[in-house]
């Protein structure tokens, strides 16, 4: 009895496991959803939700009624146009090259197994008809490069003697109007040939001329830029900044973009003072305070961008006098009286300072006194001496300056 048991247990376990496999026994997956299209001249481009539980999906394109495929007498009848993806993600499908004057009916099939099922069909028309161009483009010439000219791009038709194209302002005036050879399915609308008004918005048609008839396209809108001017940086010196006319030189550094965000090239940088005038050209110019004028200064920098637009930037800096300092008057009599007490003939630590010659040359153990040109050099020793009011003499923050300055104009005789 427990035998026959154990059978039947294994053939209804058997029976199960083949009814997995069967196609009756699959989930259906559920329709895809919000199915939609948008059509740019004879592109479509089919989007949707997919539906859960598939494992792959179809979007198919078939036309409502046969078109004809040429211009003969003899109507073909079109084929769907399909597309498969052997995923659940995909939520977009681009149809292109479909004919023109024809409904289509779209529909995505969302598939598992064997199990298909699908959207609500939508309609998908595309403009137009087999005489008449379409037309893809309207836009700033040059790939955007150019944007006071329009650009125009069509469908080529069969048997078009040549194609008549025109721009009308939609603020009113005449239209522009020219004719382009059968050859050709593009145009650009000059603005160094014709005028083209800057901030206008103006429609794109183009027709074909068969037979003495003109078949007209679809129409497309572009809006002429105004030629904005380059965007200046200046990035150094920050403004206010101020020199003194015997420090190291001034880093002015800066850029400029054109309205497509193009780098405007060094040559066309150009530095200003509006006291000294043209300072110098590029990116980075070095320029030495001595060279500008002792006072407040305006520094523009200039970018002339490729279509003749100029842009600028400003800062203000301030340029200081250089201190003159003379060895004679204002730094030997200060040591005079406040340090050759211990410092001239005494040699007090083996420093004088009662002579040029001593304070130029002078050093001891711990280093020079001075390094001409050079009052940070960590190596001299005389002017942190200074500096750390070494005497309690009088003033010696302001001496500290002078002998500062004397030391980096060069520590001379005079």
């Amino acid at each position: 009895m427990k035998k026959s048991l154990h059978l039947l247990l294994a053939a209804l376990l058997v029976t199960v496991g083949a009814c997995n496999d069967d196609p009756l026994f699959e989930i259906p997956p559920e329709a895809p959803t919000t199915v939609a299209a948008a059509v740019q001249g004879t592109s479509a481009t089919i989007t949707w939700t997919p539906g859960a539980g598939a494992t792959s999906q179809e979007v198919r394109l078939s036309p409502v009624v046969p078109v004809p495929l040429s211009q003969g007498t003899a109507l073909l009848v079109e084929d769907d146009r399909v597309q498969t993806f052997a995923d659940n993600t995909t939520s977009s499908a681009l149809f292109e090259n479909l004919t023109q004057g024809t409904t289509y009916s779209a529909t995505v099939t969302a598939i598992n197994g064997s199990s298909r099922t699908s959207s609500e069909p939508i309609s998908v028309v595309i403009a137009g008809s087999l005489l008449a161009p379409v037309l893809n483009s309207c836009e700033a010439a040059e790939g955007g490069a150019d944007p006071s000219s329009v650009f125009m791009e069509w469908t080529a038709v069969d048997g078009a003697v040549n194609y008549a194209v025109t721009l009308t302002p939609a603020g009113g005036g005449d239209a522009l109007a020219d004719v382009a050879p059968a050859s050709t399915t593009s145009w650009i609308w000059d603005s160094t040939i014709y005028e083209i008004t800057e901030g206008e918005t103006y429609t794109c048609q183009v027709a074909s001329v068969i037979g003495g008839e003109t078949y007209g396209s679809n129409t497309l809108e572009y809006t002429v830029a105004g030629n904005a001017a380059p965007t200046v940086t200046i990035v150094t010196p920050a403004d206010m900044s101020e020199f003194t006319q015997g420090d190291t030189d001034i880093t002015f550094e800066g850029n400029a973009v054109d309205q497509f965000d193009n780098e405007i090239p060094p040559e066309d940088l150009e530095w200003t003072s509006d006291v000294d005038g043209v300072l110098g050209t590029g990116n980075v110019l070095d320029v030495s305070p001595a060279a500008l004028t002792a006072g407040n200064h305006v520094i523009t920098l200039t970018a002339i961008d490729a279509e003749s637009n100029e842009g600028t930037a400003e800062i203000n800096i301030v340029i200081n006098e250089a201190l003159v300092v003379s060895f004679a008057t204002d730094i030997l009599p200060y040591f005079d009286t406040s340090c050759n007490s211990c410092h001239g003939a005494a040699a007090l630590g083996g420093i004088r300072l009662d002579s040029y010659t001593e304070v130029s040359t002078g050093s001891n153990a711990n280093g020079p006194l001075i390094v001409a040109g050079d009052s940070n050099d960590a190596t001299a020793i005389l002017l942190p001496q200074v500096e750390a009011d070494h005497n309690n003499g009088p003033d010696d923050a302001a001496f500290a300056v002078e002998l500062a300055a004397w030391i980096d104009a060069g520590a001379e005789d005079n």
